[in-house]
């Protein structure tokens, strides 16, 4: 058994089952000192009800992605027809395109932001590795 001060640890499996919360078994895990082990048959371990778990699923998520596909696209049609409006029908869709500059630019700046990052991991990866391989020669 376990007594005194001494750290315990539990694990807890959660297994597919018929009810929403079944009969937990388990106890103390035989030839481990404070180890207990619990089973927990759950409806919602199961994969058809979790996804189908009073209708939410993963719903936010697409609640998130259609206001986000839909704020962008209410602000370029906003945009370019203000700046459509404000250049009195002259210019080009890039003129109108609110800031255009910023937009055309993102994609390098995600791929520089990605090399960035990609760097940052393979130094940290050297480090706890002590490999210190770079593609630098020694100046003499």
């Amino acid at each position: 058994g376990c007594s005194g001060s001494a750290d315990r640890e539990s694990i807890v499996e959660f297994v597919c089952g018929s009810e929403a919360v079944g009969t937990i078994s388990g106890g103390e895990v035989s030839g481990a000192t404070c180890q207990y082990y619990f089973k927990v048959p759950t409806k919602y371990a199961c994969s058809s009800a979790a996804s189908n778990a009073g209708g939410a699923g993963d719903t936010g998520g697409w609640v998130f992605f259609g206001l986000f596909v839909g704020g962008m696209a209410l602000y370029f049609a906003i945009g370019c027809a203000i700046n459509h409006h404000k250049s009195q029908g002259e210019g080009t869709w890039r003129e109108w395109t609110p800031h255009f500059a910023f937009w055309a630019g993102l994609p390098l700046l995600v791929k520089d932001g990605c090399v960035y990052f990609a760097g940052m991991v393979k130094a940290c990866f050297q480090k706890i590795t002590g490999n210190s391989e770079t593609s630098y020669e020694e100046v003499e």
